[in-house]
């Protein structure tokens, strides 16, 4: 977004999806038992939100480092299965992150903030009125 002659596509790119995405998150806040709102809470579904950060961070090396970028000399159905195959495996390191990496780092960090929070003031006694 840092390239000027981009710049003003990528804000109206961003600007397109403004009205879907309010639809959809009144959509699902009127109707929760909804068939979307019981997949998108569903334990794989939340999982997979949870790697999705991991996935963002690792996607790009991997597609770098395996030159995905010349795997479109290929046929269509050749290139199709190769970009399964390379999500599957982003998916696969990013869960791994997850999992091994960003998990712990969170619980050491709560810890440590719990530490150093200071205890809650003990809430007032009423006195009784005569």
């Amino acid at each position: 977004m840092a390239w000027p002659a981009r710049s003003r596509y990528y804000a109206s790119y961003d600007a397109m999806w403004v009205l879907p995405a309010v639809l959809l998150f009144l959509g699902l806040s009127l109707y929760p038992r909804s068939a979307l709102s019981r997949f998108l809470g569903a334990r794989v579904t939340v999982f997979l939100g949870e790697v999705s950060f991991a996935f963002y961070l690792v996607h790009r090396p991997l597609m770098q480092a395996l030159d995905a970028e010349s795997w479109a000399n290929g046929g269509f159905l050749a290139y199709a299965g190769r970009m399964v195959l390379l999500v599957a495996l982003i998916t696969a390191v990013a869960t791994a992150c997850h999992v091994l990496w960003e998990r712990p780092a969170q619980r050491f960090v709560n810890r440590r903030l719990r530490m150093r929070a200071p205890a809650p003031a003990p809430a007032p006694v009423p006195t009784p009125t005569p």
